[in-house]
């Protein structure tokens, strides 16, 4: 089974909490937040990327090992690779949540066990650009788009809507996501 990671190093305060409280608590939140800022629908799949035992497309500790009882250095999403599914969707509302401070409260959250996120944190590093096309939504390419989901279809620019089509356009002209989290959120993912 192959996995990828992305770390946010974090800075310890005060009687840190183990990997395993944080685990559990940000399991819990993060489905509800993705569901905020999804399309319609999305919310549930969320979940079972999250909250899914065994079969979790994402954990917060290592994969395949219990959460410890040790505090932690750094917070580690660990992105299943080896079956297809918008890994990189999840990786980009994930990183959209934990830098929503408006919003959500996942910063407080961690320094309520003991922990900040550190300085330098990447959170505004972003590869993917989204459009969202009612409840769906796509990740841009150089010449269309790949739909996520379940069957992560590819469409040519020549399939496109022209609605979609003028979204697709403005996010390569300027590099700024165009999906439902980003845009309403006032563009923070530019």
């Amino acid at each position: 089974m192959g996995w990828s990671g992305h770390s946010l190093p974090l800075t310890r305060l005060e009687s840190p909490r183990s990997e395993a409280a944080v685990d559990r608590t940000l399991r819990s939140l993060l489905p509800g937040h993705i569901a905020k800022i999804a399309p319609p629908g999305w919310g549930r799949t969320a979940r079972q990327w999250l909250d899914f035992g065994a079969d979790s497309l994402v954990e917060m500790h290592m994969p395949n090992t219990p959460p410890s009882d040790a505090p932690l250095d750094d917070l580690t999403f660990w992105f299943y690779t080896t079956v297809s599914w918008p890994s990189s969707l999840a990786h980009h509302w994930i990183r959209h949540v934990i830098a929503d401070e408006g919003r959500f409260t996942i910063r407080e959250l961690l320094q309520a066990h003991g922990y900040r996120l550190a300085p330098g944190d990447n959170l505004a590093d972003v590869s993917t650009r989204f459009v969202t096309e009612g409840s769906r939504i796509a990740a841009v390419t150089a010449d269309g788009v790949i739909w996520q989901g379940d069957r992560m279809a590819t469409e040519s620019d020549a399939a496109l809507s022209p609605e979609t089509l003028a979204l697709v356009r403005a996010v390569r002209a300027d590099g700024v996501c165009r999906c439902s989290a980003c845009w309403e959120a006032g563009d923070l993912a530019s």
